[in-house]
């Protein structure tokens, strides 16, 4: 029914379609200070099961544990003909990986797809052939934007330990709250070619968060493989926890740089249509809206359709893990059809949805009590 909210249920668990003939994919693993975990990294790319790798390409960038990390690439080297490493001198991650890119481009003529890896990640043995499947299967489907990558969730370990559940599908609006798909995934090597590389002028924040920006602005989408997990190795004191310190940095460069994308009413546009904040409902009605926008209609649910979805969402709880999927509003609020029409003859609904969105912050339920005789707005 038009207007009526869907909920998208969980991608189904397994997922190994039969793609046309790919062509070669390669492996790209960047350090920096990792040490002896490196070996794990390379290990756990090296035993992939079921693709056969053209290359795998460790670029050290100007790291000063060269003695273990020299050692580590000495091993793999005389162990398998199809590893190189090259060493730079230090200038960040974004040129590490895109020199490593370049390098591949020229090699490896018929480069069909990259995994980029970063030095102290693990991956179970079949994560390549499961991407590269999924990579073949999205190019077969017609669509506004083209299959730019392959994310999978991860599984943090070491210094913290939490799960991190990626959404299904995510538009620039989703991506600017959150980053929501680590550097560690499957390329189309087509986005490379196309000049989709990493900002080597970004020199804070999270470089890969801009870089989705950057594929979204030039036609690209990412895609969710459910079955795999990445291992997240965290490390005191590393890269990523120093950089999350910068996320307002981070976003305030990536909306300058990506005004047309990041415009203010088309990601109020695309939250309305695709994941509205608000879910709200008159008791008695046995209807609730769906929106971004208190005084517009929105989409549209029963109380069915709402009970199922908080099932889905609920059923996939776990300590210490963060989900985005099954979507389920950020909020609910419950107000009588005559305060709705109260505030809004008066002026004062979206006023009252602002406050209560900011105590909401740090608060798990607001109340909004109304004086008839107030000359002020009312409290939350």
């Amino acid at each position: 029914m038009p207007g009526s909210a869907t909920f998208p249920c969980s991608s189904p668990g397994s997922f190994m379609p039969r793609p046309p003939e790919p062509g070669a994919v390669a492996a790209v693993v960047t350090a920096f200070r990792i040490g002896p975990v490196l070996a794990d990294t390379l290990v756990s790319l090296l035993t992939q099961r079921k693709v056969d790798l053209a290359r795998v390409l460790l670029v050290v960038d100007g790291c000063d544990q060269t003695t273990t990390t020299a050692r580590i690439a000495r091993r793999f080297g005389r162990a398998h003909s199809n590893f190189q490493t090259l060493w730079l001198a230090n200038g960040g991650v974004s040129r590490a990986r895109n020199v490593g890119i370049r390098h591949l481009l020229s090699a490896v003529p018929d480069l069909d797809a990259v995994f980029m890896l970063d030095g102290d990640d693990l991956i179970p043995p079949l994560t390549l052939a499961s991407a590269q499947a999924r990579l073949h299967a999205a190019r077969q489907e017609p669509g506004p934007t083209r299959p730019g990558w392959v994310y999978i969730d991860q599984v943090q370990f070491g210094a913290e330990a939490n799960a991190l559940r990626y959404p299904d599908h995510v538009s620039p609006n989703r991506w600017l709250a959150s980053n929501l798909s680590q550097p560690s995934c499957l390329y189309a090597a087509e986005m490379f070619r196309e000049g989709v590389l990493w900002d080597e002028d970004m020199r804070h924040g999270i470089e890969d968060w801009e870089y989705w920006y950057a594929a979204q602005a030039a036609g690209f989408h990412g895609l969710r493989d459910p079955d795999m997990t990445l291992k997240y190795r965290r490390l005191t004191g590393n890269r990523s926890s120093l950089n999350r310190a910068k996320d307002s940095l981070t976003k305030r460069y990536m909306r300058t740089k990506h005004k047309a994308l990041l415009a203010p009413r088309r990601l109020l546009a695309q939250e309305a249509q695709d994941h509205p904040r608000w879910a709200i409902h008159s008791p008695g009605t046995g209807t609730w809206r769906l929106t971004s926008d208190p005084a517009r209609t929105g989409q549209r649910a029963d109380d069915k359709t709402m009970a199922d979805a908080f099932a889905r969402r609920s059923a996939q709880y776990a300590p210490r893990a963060v989900m985005f999927d099954p979507y389920f509003p950020d909020m609910v609020a419950l107000i009588p059809r005559k305060v709705s029409k109260r505030l809004t003859a008066s002026g004062l609904l979206h006023h009252v949805f602002l406050e209560a969105e900011k105590a909401l912050d740090s608060a798990a339920m607001v109340t909004l009590h109304l004086d008839r005789s107030a000359t002020e707005p009312p409290a939350i």
